[in-house]
């Protein structure tokens, strides 16, 4: 079976909590921050309970057995909760807000590295600040972040990767 997350970047660390970008199911990336990496594996398999093990544990980088033991956390809370009877529908809430001091700590150690290469550290605006403030799936994101950087790193093969995933995101929107 084909890793569902295998394009996404791993979590990561910073000033004291784990962040771990995923999209959700209507396709828009959230950020989901942690204290603890494997209170990731559980936040990943509630937005995706049909997601292998093995996919949840590389995408965290935290090993099998952690994500069946915190999977079997979840489905025992699940149990439990339909076990008592509520008023009105609960949802298991998903913190993706965070305080401006927090992302201005994060948006300065992003953006002040980059693996591989300048392509988007020279931009005035970096495609995912752009990507991100405008609320872009992955498919959207893929187009500005593919012709982007075109000039600077793949030519016309990353033109044609943002075309790729331009075609994906009409075929997926008819």
């Amino acid at each position: 079976m084909k890793n569902q997350f295998e394009h996404l970047p791993k979590a990561e660390y910073y000033s004291g909590l784990w962040y771990l970008d995923v999209p959700n199911r209507a396709g828009v990336i959230v950020k989901l921050r942690e204290r603890f990496k494997t209170d990731l594996c559980e936040r990943v398999y509630e937005m995706y309970p049909k997601a292998p093990k093995s996919h949840i544990a590389k995408l965290v980088g935290c090993a099998g057995s952690t994500v069946a033991y915190k999977i079997a956390k979840v489905e025992q809370r699940k149990k439990m909760r339909a076990d008592v009877v509520h008023e009105k529908k609960t949802t298991l809430p998903i913190d993706v807000v965070s305080t401006p001091e927090e992302e201005e700590a994060f948006n300065a150690i992003a953006n002040a590295q980059q693996v591989g290469g300048t392509h988007y550290k020279d931009k005035t605006i970096q495609p995912w600040d752009y990507i991100a403030s405008n609320n872009m799936g992955y498919l959207e994101g893929n187009v500005v972040k593919y012709v982007s950087r075109w000039k600077e790193k793949g030519g016309v093969q990353d033109l044609e990767k943002a075309m790729h995933y331009l075609t994906k995101l009409i075929e997926v929107n008819k």
